[in-house]
């Protein structure tokens, strides 16, 4: 009886294994260094930073976005884009549709962030110290841009969304499948 509890116990603990590993090994690892994440405030209310910018200012900041323009200055490459928050990992969550505009500039020191890389439509997520407020133009409007210096950025890679076209529509009697512009076939994707 002893045995059989025993070879249980290590059969369950296998299966345990097995039936995990998938989900331990399927964990992303963060895009933003570990320290960064640990000790950044993470998903910042612009509202906040534009009325009291003196509360936060020179605070490390974690935050994604979807880059609106990018160019050099003289100060360094700056990059225009529209907030969207991240999660612990620094992944980018769903865009709210209140997202505020900010800036962060990538100190000429540290090198440059090519416009045709880093360009209009690419999503980013960034550890940044918040500068400071600065006024710029959205068409001709004025508008408060919270300011940020970049510390690290991760450039995500550009979603392609592909148009998949629909299966036929079929229906399947006894492991053959009939349908539209099939004819009568073997039934290769339920088997039924």
């Amino acid at each position: 009886m002893k045995n059989v509890v025993i070879k249980l116990l290590v059969f369950l603990r296998i299966f345990v294994f097995i039936a995990l590993f998938p989900l331990i090994s399927s964990c992303s690892p963060p895009v933003l260094r570990n320290d960064f994440l640990e000790t950044g405030i993470r998903n910042p209310l612009m509202s906040d930073l534009v009325q009291s910018p003196d509360i936060w200012r020179n605070q490390l900041f974690i935050l994604g976005g979807v880059i609106v323009s990018s160019r050099y200055t003289e100060e360094g490459s700056l990059i225009e884009a529209i907030y969207v928050s991240v999660n612990s990992l620094g992944y980018l969550q769903p865009p709210s549709l209140l997202a505020r505009r900010f800036l962060a500039v990538y100190p000429i020191e540290k090198g440059v962030l090519d416009p045709v890389i880093y360009r209009q439509g690419k999503e980013i997520s960034i550890a940044g110290i918040f500068l400071e407020n600065r006024i710029g133009f959205i068409d001709d409007v004025s508008y408060t841009y919270p300011t940020f210096r970049i510390e690290e950025v991760y450039l995500w890679e550009q979603r392609g969304y592909y148009a998949y076209p629909y299966p036929p529509l079929f229906f399947s009697i006894g492991g053959f499948a009939y349908g539209r512009n099939w004819g009568v076939a073997p039934s290769l994707y339920w088997g039924w």
